[in-house]
């Protein structure tokens, strides 16, 4: 299995094997891909779209091998958009996909059964939203799903076994694990975070969700350790949270992914104040 880590607009990091997270930072527009071997970062084409683009979603297609870049904001205006753009590393392409029926910012997403999942997200009114959109890859259509029980943006979205998890977010109870069952299209409430989290980024491996960086809004706090939260193998609302290894630094609005059963940090705020391209 080749693993293939994408830096797809700003802070928003994708690797060919697992999922994504996404986050903001100074407007910039670049687009590298970073190969386990040789290990390197070489530029990738610019999309069809919007390019200057932040605070969106990137998700990965493990079936088609293509990754997605959703929603976000535009330049320096700031603008939310519903944009959707979908690249193949194989041949450094872009395609341009229906947009969204909302534009949202602030987002998140998880891919399932030839579907992606994008909760929420920060409206152009300046509120969170509570809609569910569920776009088909192979009709290039979306539709939508039962609305969130409590609108969030700003949160991390990970994938199990025919659930989709929506952790933490804002304005939302921000230590909410919102689970959404995709066969019948409900929500319920999973095992809370110990902390208020928002503005980090999350991997899922196995049945373990990691989260990495992020931000407690009601203290202040940037984190500096890893949360790992395990999901009961027998109720998918029962999580065990704790805290895990310390980071290296204490860091929010970064990008994660995993290659190889590795947990990789990229970029972000280093102790909440610099942006760094650190990895």
């Amino acid at each position: 299995m080749r693993c293939l880590i994408m830096l797809i607009g700003l802070f928003s990091i994708i690797n060919s094997g697992d999922r994504s997270g996404g986050s903001q930072g100074n407007i910039s527009h670049h687009y590298l891909g970073r190969r386990s071997q040789p290990r390197q970062w070489t530029p990738i084409s610019h999309p069809i779209g919007t390019d200057e683009r932040y605070s969106h979603a990137t998700v990965y297609d493990p079936d088609d091998d293509l990754v997605f870049m959703i929603g976000g904001s535009a330049g320096l205006s700031g603008r939310r958009i519903p944009d959707c753009d979908g690249y193949d590393p194989t041949t450094d392409s872009w395609r341009v996909c229906a947009p969204m029926a909302e534009p949202v910012s602030w987002i998140d997403g998880a891919y399932w059964n030839g579907k992606i999942y994008i909760a929420g997200g920060y409206t152009s009114s300046g509120g969170a939203s509570g809609m569910l959109k569920i776009y088909d890859i192979g009709s290039d259509s979306w539709s939508t799903g039962a609305d969130l029980p409590i609108p969030t943006f700003a949160y991390v979205a990970v994938p199990l076994n025919g659930s989709i998890y929506i952790i933490g977010g804002y304005p939302a109870s921000a230590t909410s694990v919102q689970r959404y069952d995709v066969a019948n299209n409900s929500w319920t409430n999973a095992t809370s975070l110990p902390m208020a989290f928002d503005m980090g980024s999350g991997v899922i491996i196995d049945n373990v969700i990691y989260l990495v960086g992020g931000y407690n809004r009601g203290s202040g706090q940037v984190y500096t350790d890893l949360v790992v939260g395990v999901v009961s193998s027998t109720d998918p609302d029962t999580i065990s949270w704790s805290l895990g290894d310390a980071l290296p630094y204490a860091n929010f609005l970064n990008g994660t992914g995993t290659c190889y059963g590795q947990i990789y940090m990229v970029g972000g705020f280093m102790n909440g104040s610099s942006a760094t391209n650190q990895v």
